[in-house]
């Protein structure tokens, strides 16, 4: 993926190499959490991206497009695909030779199956608060780890990034201050 000369600088030990799989596996596996995580979600997204536009000048073109990309993965799941592919989706293929019964000397045409997916009904996919907005509301929770990760971030023991310490502290605050300020404001 990441050309070979790229790898001392694109996998030293960066954090986001484990919290974008696992913030990904919680969104999908324990919904109610996401109000918790949505916050610092879109502020890795930010922040790795600065980072690999801006900071890391020993990574190539490529690889830095693959890390952006891999970065904006965590915006998927704000993505609102029921919206986008309607609420229901209906199979209505062209009938093919398998789906033709010859009985006797005669061919009848199986008629095809109409299959219709309903999420309206399942609490797990129409959750009405489960859009941007709310989702990146202020809560205690999202106060409670943005504080966690401020101490992670002055206290790691390695530092793995280019951008400083307080750097990334600080577009860290920034943007999920800023999404609950304009979710307070609005």
């Amino acid at each position: 993926m990441f050309l070979k000369r790229d790898w001392p600088h694109a996998f030293k030990n960066q954090l986001s190499w484990a919290l974008v799989p696992l913030l990904l596996i919680l969104w999908y596996v324990v919904p109610p959490t996401r109000a918790i995580f949505a916050p610092f979600m879109v502020a890795i997204v930010v922040i790795g991206t600065i980072e690999t536009i801006f900071y890391e000048r020993k990574l190539s073109t490529f690889s830095r497009i693959i890390s952006v990309f891999l970065h904006l993965v965590l915006l998927m799941p704000f993505i609102p695909f029921n919206r986008i592919f309607g609420k229901g989706t209906n199979n209505d293929r062209p009938l093919k030779k398998q789906s033709i019964i010859k009985s006797g000397n005669q061919q009848e045409e199986k008629k095809p199956k109409r299959v219709q997916f309903n999420i309206q009904d399942n609490e797990y996919f129409n959750n009405n608060n489960n859009n941007f907005w709310n989702l990146t509301r202020f809560n205690i929770y999202s106060f409670a780890i943005l504080i966690v990760a401020n101490i992670v971030i002055f206290m790691l023991p390695y530092w793995p990034y280019y951008m400083c310490r307080n750097t990334m502290s600080i577009y860290l605050n920034l943007t999920v201050i800023a999404l609950w300020l304009y979710n307070f404001i609005m």
